[in-house]
């Protein structure tokens, strides 16, 4: 007998004063995974990490997450469960420096009473201790930890990107979505992108969906790719037989009957 998926998404739709944004969305997503979901420009993409992480309310369909309906849920409590997302546009706390982005992300699993924060018991020295250990962590995965006493405004774009990740990491995902996190970097930099997306699967076990237009990290890296056109699914199967449909030449790569070939 199969194992239930870790997301299952039925008929997922999203409606903005009449315009069909999301139509009729599914996923059954698979442990251990790497999904893209590809599509030009208002396709839905993030409009579909919005839906499934709380961000926006949808008006048809079924969201369950490690067996928990989880339609309509507030991002705290999807993230509590163990689903985290970064975002398009980077969402950090700008006047907060880079180790405290992280150490904000990182107490959502640390439970604190009153009295131990009022009087700074042990027990509140020793949480607190155990978030920046963690936190000091990521960072030096992520290749931040030099730039932890930096206000995170002042990080680089491509350093505010996998500052997003770190924190997004800090919360315990057991499934990751990741919102074009190659966006604005160069060829060298989307490989070194591409071997840290897999250094993650492998040491915290996840699972990533990736939102992504760079087609050359994308045809690499997926295992899976989902296609959508106008907020609707017309693709489904691997790199090799999405980028050969034709609805997908036609819609997203151009319809001069050619797709980008993967690249060693």
């Amino acid at each position: 007998m199969a194992a239930e998926p870790l997301l299952q998404i039925e008929r997922l739709s999203k409606s903005f004063h009449g315009l069909q944004a999301v139509a009729e969305y599914h996923l059954a997503l698979r442990e251990g995974e790497i999904l893209g979901i590809i599509g030009p420009n208002g396709a839905g993409k993030t409009t579909i990490f919005h839906l499934i992480t709380g961000f926006l309310k949808p008006s048809l369909g079924r969201i369950r997450f490690l067996g928990h309906d989880i339609t309509g849920a507030t991002p705290p409590h999807i993230a509590r469960l163990g689903l985290a997302r970064t975002f398009q546009n980077i969402r950090l706390f700008d006047k907060l420096t880079v180790l405290e982005n992280v150490t904000v992300a990182a107490q959502l699993h640390t439970r604190y009473n009153f009295a131990e924060v009022l009087t700074s018991w042990p027990s509140f020295r020793g949480k607190e201790r155990r978030v920046v250990e963690e936190s000091l962590t990521l960072l030096d995965l992520l290749g931040l930890a030099d730039q932890r006493e930096r206000r995170a405004e002042a990080l680089a774009y491509g350093d505010k990107r996998r500052l997003d990740i770190a924190r997004a990491l800090a919360t315990r995902p057991k499934v990751l979505l990741l919102d074009e996190p190659a966006a604005g970097t160069n060829p060298h930099e989307s490989d070194q992108l591409h071997q840290l997306i897999l250094t993650l699967r492998r040491q915290f076990a996840l699972t990533v969906v990736l939102v992504e237009h760079d087609m050359r990290l994308v045809m690499n890296l997926c295992e899976r790719l989902q296609a959508l056109s106008y907020g609707k699914i017309i693709a489904v199967g691997t790199p090799e037989v999405v980028r050969q449909h034709p609805q997908v030449i036609e819609s997203y790569l151009g319809s001069s009957g050619s797709a980008p070939a993967a690249v060693p």
